[in-house]
């Protein structure tokens, strides 16, 4: 008992000194869907990285891989170029990684990056305000269907089948659904509007909530809340960048909107 106090302190230490920092925040990659895309993702991303100051934290918030499972000795070759290079970056910044619908079995295999794997969205205190990060797939409660598939696909159950497959057949299964999910999503008409979830979270007396998923640059303010989306990186070049004093959506390196937290 008195060892797992010890532990859960020193986390909250950790957090609050990780969490003191600035913080660039990236959604959406979904590497492994086409050659010329990753390209792209690996020429735009690591290009704005090298300009970012050190010991700042990334933040990726889910579908960085369009498809990611860890078997216990292969992981998907497609992916290996990104995630080789990613690693010359682990002494530089601080990660944190939240998984999303698609690449929700992320774990083992990124801890060596020094990453901090969430599975579930985290609210931190930054400053004076209380940030939620999340990807942001159960943040419409009215996609029943959606949610319960997305539930039913994190679960032990079909992560132990999964493993019953060799990997070339399980691996192409995933990237199957992975184009279902896909399809599905590119034919949802997204408004421009703050997701219920984050409604909630902002009339709990959160300040800023920051998702991904949606594959639509928002920066939304109203009664002194922010939400803000990162848009689909590959597509917009968007992504958000956040400290105690400002917080900024960005394309490449022009500012689309900023707005003080002072």
């Amino acid at each position: 008992m008195e060892n797992k106090i010890k532990r859960i302190f020193i986390e909250l230490i950790i957090e609050y000194i990780i969490f003191r920092m600035q913080y660039y925040i990236f959604a959406d990659f979904h590497l492994g869907f086409s050659e010329e895309r990753d390209r792209k993702v690996f020429e735009n991303f690591f290009k704005i990285l090298d300009k970012i100051p050190e010991k700042s934290t990334i933040v990726f918030l889910g579908d960085i891989f369009d498809f990611w499972f860890e078997y216990r000795r292969v992981i998907p070759k497609e992916n290996f170029l990104f995630v080789s290079e990613l690693y010359k970056y682990k002494d530089k910044f601080d990660f944190l990684y939240f998984t999303g619908n698609h690449d929700f079995f992320v774990r083992e295999f990124v801890k060596g990056f020094r990453m901090r794997i969430f599975q579930k969205e985290r609210i931190f205190q930054i400053g004076n305000k209380r940030v939620l990060f999340a990807h942001g797939d159960f943040y419409y409660e009215k996609d029943i269907l959606g949610t319960y598939f997305n539930f039913f696909i994190r679960t032990s159950f079909v992560k132990f089948l999964f493993y019953l497959f060799h990997p070339d057949i399980g691996i192409k299964l995933a990237k199957t659904f992975s184009k279902i999910s896909r399809n599905s999503s590119e034919k949802r008409e997204v408004k421009e509007e703050i997701p219920p979830r984050a409604e909630k979270f902002f009339s709990k007396g959160g300040d800023i909530c920051i998702l991904g998923h949606f594959h639509k640059p928002m920066f939304i303010e109203r009664g002194g809340k922010i939400y803000v989306n990162t848009g689909e990186f590959p597509v917009d070049q968007t992504y958000v960048y956040l400290d105690e004093e400002k917080i900024i959506l960005y394309r490449d390196e022009e500012v689309i909107r900023e707005k003080s937290l002072i």
